[in-house]
């Protein structure tokens, strides 16, 4: 063979083994974040199809055909590593978000301040396969300098060939899995009820964005994020669009109260945790007198997360259907319950001001001062006791000894639970455990000091992602835990003295049900803008809703894109 062949030869052994090794790194990233890879006939689902096995072909192609054009063969080791690193943190973040990374995610990377530590909370042991084909095609490099030629050949074709069995072998067995499995007749039913125009198909927002996140290859995000990066201009209503948001808004006389309403968000409150043995503080409180309890409140959160809680109990508005609002849209005008209330108030803060742009959008939502305390719960609430005194009649107060990994405060708790529950579920039981310790001084304070207070108790999101969630219920029915932990609803917990006796609400809510519940509560339901939801405490309006979810999403992300209420308070 002369040298112009031999080299050729190197070089399609060498394309052979990159595409390989790339294609399977994506097939791992559907493996592991879909527990399968799907397999549709083309003739009954072409765009599924196209999308779940064109894509991961057709970019490892493209870069893989660069080896053609370079004489040095390390540049592809460092896009192998480099790629491994973006398919572990495109599944980082779909266990969190259900969705892939884009430029909004990148714009968001500050938010970690102080909490990096959650990122290790979301890794899993099969995580590492990530890098196993770039360890392979590293091997065939340095086979490729050092072996004769004959057993380079060998080497190629055995490595290449045991790497496509394993992939198509690996691809066959799950796909006959899924295809018997109930979860993919559901998912071809779901499919099959969308519009393939839909980039966001608001049936559920929780599969709603599994399934983009599948229809989309982590080449494409990654190609797609610096034409993303630009900034989001503002988009102009259409006369149908503005007609459509009018007759959301009450053209009467703002009201004001003098009501004092203190909000507390509870990081990661999810309703399972608040058992008697765990929470018996802030159980005692829902079986009070004056209480309003509703445990099955559907988060309705997207990338924003906490954010987006924020402004959904604040404003009543849904998140964006693309980005996060905190991040990209600041400096709207938005409406809020504080609004209303006369008196100081205040945002108290367990972090930096600058997470999730808080010092900007405080004010966006009529706080007049920010506190940050970085402490623990016990000491946040001492604070925010004081601020009250201090001449403050509302607040609104963020925790934090609940955040992931729900490690940092754990220890302190006096709660025992069994040696087998998994490690992060009973960090997460004994982190609300301390916070509640905390909850109870905070309560008794107000309760002396401030009986006339309305205080809203609730989530800002649930928490665990979908593979934790399984494993802690199968455990939990093995060993007859009473935790329900498969459902993912957050609660909301009213104490006040205008809530006559204690009731429980005990249907599916939404989070946007809680900003038009606040309003009532606070005699302020002549406002301009009374949100999506509904009062929960008039007994007939779930029954009644007047918009569906789906619309209030639709209309949601054009009200803050058009920053509609700056032209509102215009008029």
């Amino acid at each position: 063979m002369n040298y112009k062949n031999k080299q050729t030869t190197h070089k399609f052994s060498f394309f052979i083994i990159f595409l390989l090794s790339m294609v399977a790194q994506c097939m791992l990233f559907r493996r592991i974040c879909f527990d399968a890879d799907f397999i549709f006939p083309f003739w009954q689902h072409p765009t599924t199809f196209i999308s779940t096995y064109v894509c991961p072909f057709c970019f490892p192609l493209f870069i893989a055909s660069f080896v053609f054009l370079s004489q040095r063969r390390w540049w592809a080791i460092v896009f192998s590593f480099i790629f491994a690193i973006w398919c572990l943190a495109n599944t980082l973040y779909f266990r969190n978000n259900n969705l892939v990374i884009d430029a909004y995610a990148i714009s968001m990377t500050g938010n970690l301040k102080g909490f990096v530590s959650s990122v290790f909370f979301l890794l899993r042991i099969q995580d590492i396969l990530f890098f196993i084909p770039t360890i392979i095609l590293y091997i065939f490099i340095l086979r490729m300098r050092h072996k004769q030629e004959k057993r380079l050949l060998l080497t190629f074709f055995g490595i290449s060939t045991s790497a496509f069995l394993f992939v198509i072998s690996a691809l066959a067995f799950s796909s006959i899995c899924y295809i018997k499995s109930k979860q993919a007749k559901d998912f071809i039913k779901f499919s099959d009820s969308i519009k393939p125009s839909h980039f966001y198909p608001f049936a559920e927002p929780d599969i709603s964005n599994t399934y983009e996140a599948q229809m989309t290859s982590i080449f494409h995000s990654a190609v797609r994020i610096p034409f993303e990066l630009k900034k989001k201009n503002l988009i102009k209503l259409t006369d149908k669009e503005q007609k459509e948001i009018d007759k959301l808004i009450c053209f009467r006389e703002e009201t004001h109260t003098d009501n004092k309403l203190i909000i507390i968000i509870v990081e990661s409150l999810e309703s399972w945790v608040i058992q008697p043995e765990i929470m018996p503080n802030l159980y005692g409180l829902i079986q009070s007198n004056n209480t309003l309890f509703v445990p099955d409140i559907k988060s309705q959160t997207k990338a924003g997360n906490s954010a987006d809680g924020q402004m959904i109990i604040n404003t009543g508005l849904l998140p964006l259907n693309e980005g996060v609002a905190c991040m990209n849209y600041a400096q709207n005008i938005y409406p809020s319950i504080m609004e209303n209330i006369d008196g100081k108030k205040a945002t108290i803060l367990p972090h930096p001001i600058d997470v999730w742009n808080q010092n900007v959008m405080s004010k966006a939502y009529h706080y007049d001062t920010t506190f940050c305390f970085e402490d623990s719960d016990k000491i946040l609430f001492k604070n925010a006791t004081n601020v009250l005194k201090n001449g403050y009649t509302s607040a609104q107060i963020i925790t934090v000894s609940t955040h992931m990994p729900f490690n940092s405060f754990a220890d302190s708790s006096k709660i025992i639970l069994p040696n087998e529950m998994p490690k992060d579920m009973a960090n997460y039981i004994k982190s609300f455990n301390y916070m509640d310790e905390g909850l109870q001084i905070f309560i008794t304070e107000i309760s002396s000091n401030f009986s006339n207070s309305n205080i809203i108790i609730t989530a800002d999101h649930k928490v665990f992602p979908d593979d934790s969630r399984k494993k802690m219920s199968d455990l939990c029915k093995k060993y007859n835990w009473k935790y329900n932990i498969t459902n993912p609803h957050i609660p909301l917990i009213i104490h006040s003295p205008k809530i006559d006796k204690h009731t429980t609400i005990q249907e599916t809510c939404y989070q946007m049900d809680i900003y038009p519940t606040i309003l009532h509560l606070m005699e302020c339901e002549n406002y301009y803008w009374k949100g999506f939801g509904v009062n929960l405490l008039n007994n007939e309006a779930t029954k009644n809703r007047s918009i569906t979810e789906e619309k209030a999403y639709e209309l949601s992300d054009k009200i803050i894109r058009s920053n509609y209420f700056y032209t509102y308070k215009q008029q």
